[in-house]
């Protein structure tokens, strides 16, 4: 026969994404461990749809428990409960997702591709059994339109693959300019390059919205957004796109957040300055450092929100002194 039983318990709940603890009631036992999980993030005024992006720990014999087996929760608890005196603290740590740095194969002149220190591993490279070109006259590639006598270009790029016929002229690519490119892709019996003349034709009619130059046919995954870029010019420190090796897609760096970063809600906020997380319609959000402040918490504080982005303090002085021009809305 199952218990209706039922048993209040007050949890103290440190996320890390703030400097206090919250003290969340809960109603045990619950249908399973998720809707737990759901009801901490929901007291901390978190978003409850991606729980894999938080790790639950549970302070237990002086160590951080991870959260993750229904059984092993109820048991800590329990025992936790034998002493009405004790605490019973879970800590809600938000996974930061570590963005792939951009290089992930190093090329050496004939052609070698080896991985950078930052490839861990997971990400493999398929090479064109196509011919490569090591000639000596000068050659460019038909996307970046980059020399083959660049030597660091060929190391960030691969080597020149070709000659390629159109009609009575030939034509050159880069090994990941050519991968990276949507609709070219390599043969399953052959492993030669296909498409590549379509593509190469539809790319010398689009402008890097980087350098802009023709041949960036590379657009951004965002379905309404408009830019494309080289995927040399991805490679670009000053250009914070993001690109996954895997699917060979990008994000431009207006939607580099979209795939890596949990949703931010204004209701998951809480102010730098006081902690608090009410108010939300007073809640400003920096459009830089992504922390959250209200008007009233602000020195001097502001009577109304601003309808334009904002800035705090310290991300407008940063702002200022790279580009003195800039107009902002900030709190100065």
């Amino acid at each position: 026969m199952e218990s209706n039983f039922q048993l209040k318990v007050k949890i103290f709940v440190q996320p890390n994404w703030v400097r206090t603890h919250r003290e969340i009631e809960i109603t045990l036992p619950q249908d399973n461990l998720d809707n737990i999980k759901k009801a901490l993030l929901s007291g901390c005024r978190a978003p409850s749809s991606n729980l894999d992006k938080f790790d639950f720990l549970l302070q237990y014999m002086g160590l951080d428990m991870p959260i993750s087996h229904e059984d092993d929760f109820y048991f800590m608890l329990s025992d936790l409960l034998q002493d009405p005196e004790r605490l019973i603290i879970i800590n809600i740590n938000k996974i930061v997702v570590k963005r792939r740095a951009k290089k992930q194969f190093a090329f050496d002149e004939i052609g070698t591709a080896n991985p950078t220190l930052e490839n861990d591993g997971d990400i493999v490279l398929n090479r064109p059994s196509d011919k490569m070109y090591h000639g000596p006259e000068e050659v460019q590639c038909a996307f970046c339109r980059t020399s083959n006598k660049d030597k660091s270009a060929i190391r960030d790029l691969g080597p020149f693959y070709g000659p390629f016929k159109n009609k009575t002229k030939n034509f050159y690519v880069h090994e990941l300019c050519a991968i990276w490119t949507p609709d070219v892709y390599l043969d399953p019996k052959t492993d030669k390059l296909k498409n590549l003349l379509k593509e190469v034709k539809r790319c010398n009619k689009m402008m890097c919205s980087h350098c802009g130059r023709l041949g960036g046919g590379l657009g951004c995954l965002d379905r309404n957004c408009k830019k494309s870029y080289h995927f040399k010019c991805c490679l670009d420190d000053n250009l914070n796109c993001q690109l996954d090796y895997k699917e060979h897609t990008l994000y431009c760096p207006d939607h580099a957040e979209k795939d890596d970063e949990l949703d931010i809600n204004i209701e998951s906020v809480f102010c730098k300055v006081c902690d608090g997380g009410d108010d939300e319609n007073l809640m400003l959000l920096c459009e830089k450092c992504l922390q959250g402040y209200h008007t009233y918490c602000l020195n001097p504080p502001l009577k109304e929100v601003p309808e334009d982005k904002w800035y705090c303090d310290r991300c407008a002085m940063q702002i200022i002194a790279e580009d003195p021009d800039e107009e902002l809305s900030q709190c100065i």
